[in-house]
């Protein structure tokens, strides 16, 4: 890991990071509570007598979060603990009405683990520490009533796996890496939705500095909530730059919890952090340990999903994709699944040269056309009616010259809109192009016999006006022509 922004001869930083994935369940970790679909839900509408930590209720645990928090443990190569427990974390804020998080701080569902990154094209690994499953807090809402704050408990009991790396990165370019591709599988694995524009991810990082060479740590701040991977970089650059700075005029560095203004561009104090908050840890009562079982885990293991980087290189070496296509196909598991289920339709006895231009014409045709009929309400391609079979079908008209790209493009989204038969639409509008040789060579014998001036040209050594022919041919033709072959054509008779 490289590439860094301050002199590696003098000091090195360290840094850990602390990730908030929300878990995409329907319901809340420890009630039946339904969870918002969005943000927009009328504040305060959605919750249990649990959630509000009235008397008398009773936690129940949400099985459906601790597969999803298995998922991910499998995922990240962690050990799986066969027995965890739930603890009471004890603190006092508005938008915790027990009083308490039920957390797991003595015993976690995962230990160990790594996250596998790419940083400036070499392979890395990221050591964790642990994934625990905890319940997520209500929202503050500080500007929505002057000189009041407002409290939203609907985001209240929200299931939430929180995973600890190691302080083993030294660099925010090399951060960033990490945090994308744990990003990724997460989405991948449908673990969870990666918004980090509403929260589902959120970032705690841990940094200090030290003189390089020394084993004493430096002096450790948290920063907090930060939720764009651009300002997980931004903030530990500047604030690896703070505590340079510092220890370069002989200055103490306090331990302290500070923020990110994106606007100023630099960390703020939020509070010290003299002291460790004593927060009271407490086994809850009210919850059995979580027992698993071997059986358990190994169904989880047998259905897991192959890597998302995995399935990329394979996606690329098996059907030629270009890199980028590759990555966007296996940046959604439904994508590429989709995708896979057309190029299964084509006849087994391909040729790889046929076989491959069939499969990037499917692949560009998904993410350049369906892709972008798709929107937030309606996120993934089977809120579409075209199937696997349909797309597999024009894929192959586009590929073999039948159609051009634009009717291709068109073709792809009626069907997506209306599931109609591709083939049928083909014939009933004749939008085949012309293939025929003879056809197209007496049209550019045509052309080329009403242009005397140009052809001498051409041959003169104006190559240029070959578009000039083709432009002619193309007006002229009744059937649209396979620009191709008409290409072919032109050059031949006009050489």
């Amino acid at each position: 890991m490289t590439t860094t922004t301050y002199d590696t001869t003098r000091w090195q930083a360290d840094i850990g990071l602390e990730i908030h994935c929300q878990l995409r369940t329907r319901t809340r970790l420890f009630s039946p509570g339904p969870l918002p679909a969005t943000t927009d839900a009328a504040p305060n509408s959605l919750l249990t007598p649990f959630d509000l930590g009235l008397p008398g209720t009773l936690p129940r645990l949400n099985t459906r979060a601790v597969d999803l928090a298995l998922v991910a443990g499998i995922a990240l190569e962690c050990d799986i603990a066969l027995l965890s427990h739930f603890d009471r974390k004890h603190y006092l804020y508005p938008d915790l009405p027990k009083g308490y998080q039920l957390t797991q701080q003595e015993r976690p569902i995962c230990q160990k683990g790594r996250i596998r990154f790419e940083h400036e094209g070499q392979p890395h690994t990221l050591p964790l520490q642990r994934i625990h499953l905890e319940e997520d807090a209500g929202r503050s809402l500080h500007d929505a009533l002057p000189g009041h704050t407002l409290v939203d408990l609907n985001r209240a009991g929200t299931p939430l796996i929180e995973i600890v790396t190691a302080p083993a990165l030294h660099c925010p370019l090399a951060t960033e890496s990490a945090l994308r591709a744990l990003h990724r599988l997460m989405v991948w694995l449908n673990v969870c939705d990666g918004n980090l524009q509403e929260g589902s991810m959120r970032f705690d990082a841990n940094i200090s500095v030290r003189p390089a060479g020394s084993e004493e740590p430096g002096v450790r701040c948290e920063l907090k909530n930060l939720n764009s991977f651009r300002f997980v970089r931004e903030a530990l650059t500047f604030e690896i730059d703070r505590h340079i700075t510092l220890l370069q005029k002989g200055q103490t560095i306090r331990s302290q919890t500070r923020a990110y203004d994106d606007r100023a561009r630099q960390t703020l104090l939020l509070r010290e952090r003299d002291a460790l908050p004593d927060y009271r840890f407490l086994r809850d009562p009210d919850l059995p340990p979580l027992v698993l079982d071997e059986a358990r885990i190994a169904r989880l293991r047998a259905t897991h999903p192959e890597h998302p980087d995995a399935l990329e290189r394979r996606l690329a070496t098996t059907f030629n994709l270009p890199p980028t296509i590759a990555r966007t196909l296996a940046e959604s598991l439904a994508r590429a699944t989709f995708f896979e289920d057309a190029t299964a339709e084509f006849p087994p006895d391909l040729s790889d040269e046929a076989r491959n231009a069939r499969a990037q014409a499917c692949a560009n045709l998904l993410i350049n056309t369906l892709l972008a009929l798709l929107d937030a309400d309606h996120p993934e391609l089977s809120a579409l009616a075209i199937t696997p079979a349909q797309l597999a079908s024009i894929a192959t008209l586009l590929a073999t010259g039948e159609l051009s790209a634009t009717v291709a493009s068109t073709l792809c989204e009626e069907v997506a809109r209306t599931g109609d038969d591709p083939l049928r639409i083909v014939e009933a509008r004749a939008l085949r192009q012309c293939r025929d040789p003879e056809l197209l060579g007496g049209l550019v014998d045509a052309v080329i016999a009403d242009h005397p001036d140009q052809r001498d040209a051409y041959r003169r050594g104006k190559t240029q006006l070959l578009g000039f022919f083709i432009g002619q041919a193309m007006r002229r033709a009744k059937v649209e022509p396979d620009p191709r072959l008409l290409t072919s054509i032109f050059r031949e008779r006009l050489s």
